[in-house]
């Protein structure tokens, strides 16, 4: 079987088995641009960072403050997952299995205080959160690295962005937590927004938004079908993220140094 008759058969698969946009070949193509190729664009040449903005997404809230500034005083790499989503895990069935073999055959790219224990299950099993990468900022020079590089370059290799529907989301959320510190991420609690089913609203700053408060699980498994056969996780995504560190007195609003 050549490969093209192998990736049309993945997306009659895919689409079979409800996954979604599973079977659209455009949809394959952006997954593997934002999950590699777009911090290549010499467009970026001569920027630091970047804000992801896609089609159709409100922003529910004013924000008061320049989030990059933000992001450097306080020495963040990434910054999302204002929605920490659960997603299908029958879209990338293969993805842990080969995160797994380049751990072992790259374990000197490992960040020793990485923060992999949100994502696994009772079994060492990836659970299927992910940072909401929809809404993103981030350090271009992370992804630009050798040892992002790796990692995409070891997945590209495998197939999975064309044979299964591995999405940036899952491989942005595993590369963030193999390869560097839990506090390099930031999660944007008072960006309140929406996109398609997912949305957020902060509900400590009720003056500054136009939207219902949303709960801190809200929506979390909206993207993964009831016939899905996966293990959901006990607590939720973010809550597994938190940890110990909750968010505290959440119907006050935080100065700056807080958000």
């Amino acid at each position: 079987m050549n490969q093209n008759t192998r990736f049309m058969n993945s997306l009659e698969y895919l689409g079979a088995i409800g996954v979604g946009k599973g079977w659209m070949v455009s949809y394959h193509h952006m997954c593997r641009w934002n999950s590699g190729m777009f911090y290549k664009h010499p467009r970026l040449d001569t920027f630091d960072w970047y804000w992801r903005v896609e089609p159709d997404v409100k922003f529910l809230c004013d924000i008061d403050y320049d989030p990059f500034q933000f992001m450097v005083r306080h020495n963040k790499t990434y910054g999302s997952f204002n929605i920490n989503i659960l997603d299908d895990a029958r879209s990338f069935p293969s993805l842990w299995k080969t995160t797994k073999e380049f751990m072992s055959l790259r374990p000197e790219l490992l960040h020793p205080d990485r923060n992999l224990d949100w994502l696994l299950d009772e079994d060492g099993e990836y659970n299927s959160c992910q940072y909401f990468s929809n809404f993103e900022i981030a350090n271009l020079n992370f992804f630009r690295g050798d040892k992002y590089n790796a990692y995409f370059d070891y997945l590209d290799k495998k197939g999975g962005f064309f044979y299964e529907r591995l999405g940036d989301a899952p491989v942005h959320t595993l590369a963030l937590s193999l390869l560097l510190p839990k506090d390099a991420v930031h999660f944007f609690r008072d960006i309140g927004y929406v996109h398609d089913v997912n949305s957020h609203c902060p509900p400590f700053m009720e003056q500054k938004c136009q939207c219902e408060p949303t709960s801190l699980d809200s929506g979390t498994d909206m993207l993964v079908p009831p016939e899905s056969p996966q293990k959901r996780p006990i607590e939720s995504c973010i809550r597994r993220w938190l940890g110990a560190k909750w968010i505290k007195n959440q119907s006050d609003e935080s100065d700056e140094d807080d958000i």
